[in-house]
């Protein structure tokens, strides 16, 4: 997770592009990363696999709302 904050710091930095895209997009992949780490490592047990990939999946139907 710390990757994904650091690629959105730098995302932020440019200031003339439409921020809420690339937030979206590298919260999907971190969270449905991180999902599937989880699920792996603890064989499904630990169920913050669900929650990571909840928020993935929310983040990539917002990225699919919002206008180009």
């Amino acid at each position: 997770m710390g990757w994904g904050f650091g690629v959105l710091l730098l995302l932020a930095a440019d200031t003339a592009a439409d921020p809420r895209q690339p937030l979206l997009l590298v919260t999907a992949v971190v969270f449905g990363i991180s999902g599937a780490l989880a699920l792996f490592f603890t064989r499904g047990r630990h169920l913050s696999w669900v929650v990571f990939f909840a928020i993935a999946v929310l983040a990539l139907v917002e990225l699919a709302l919002v206008e180009p």
